[in-house]
């Protein structure tokens, strides 16, 4: 397909979606009294409301979805021009192995066994790495502010 034909399709989508959420918005309106307790609202137009916001949802994902899928495909296309943001990437991939597998540990504290919490050795793992991540992101974000300040005062 080529561009203007999917910019006619996405258009026609976009125009329909904007018609039916705003169909529903009517629709909404005109069923809604101000005296009404929750109950009889939801009997009402209930259902509408349902259907507004499964359409919600779907937009939502979708764009979450087109956003993902042509960042990388962005990325992907102009490598040459992003090893630095790659290189950003695989060292942050490293860093959260690291971090999980290697320094943080898998066991659980007496405290959380005694009682009904359900903390499982991975979850204390995935805790565990995760604030050990954190720490060595501020601990670099924090050089890399002390490095520039000085070679700014140096220059």
């Amino acid at each position: 397909m080529n561009d203007k034909g999917l910019q006619l399709g996405l258009s026609i989508l976009r125009s329909l979606i904007i018609v039916i959420g705003a169909g529903l918005c009517v629709f909404i309106a005109v069923k809604a009294d101000g005296d009404e307790t929750i109950d009889m609202g939801i009997a009402n137009y209930g259902g509408l409301l349902d259907g507004a916001i499964y359409i919600t949802n779907i937009v939502g994902v979708l764009c979450a979805a087109a956003a993902v899928i042509f960042g990388v495909i962005y990325f992907v296309s102009n490598l040459k021009g992003n090893m630095g943001s790659l290189v950003g990437i695989i060292a942050f991939a490293v860093l959260a192995l690291v971090s999980f597998f290697v320094l943080s540990g898998n066991e659980v504290l007496k405290v959380y066994q005694s009682n009904d919490s359900v903390v499982t050795p991975m979850i204390s793992q995935v805790s565990g790495g995760g604030l050990i991540l954190v720490y060595i992101l501020s601990f670099i974000a924090i050089g890399a502010i002390v490095w520039t300040e000085v070679s700014k005062m140096i220059k």
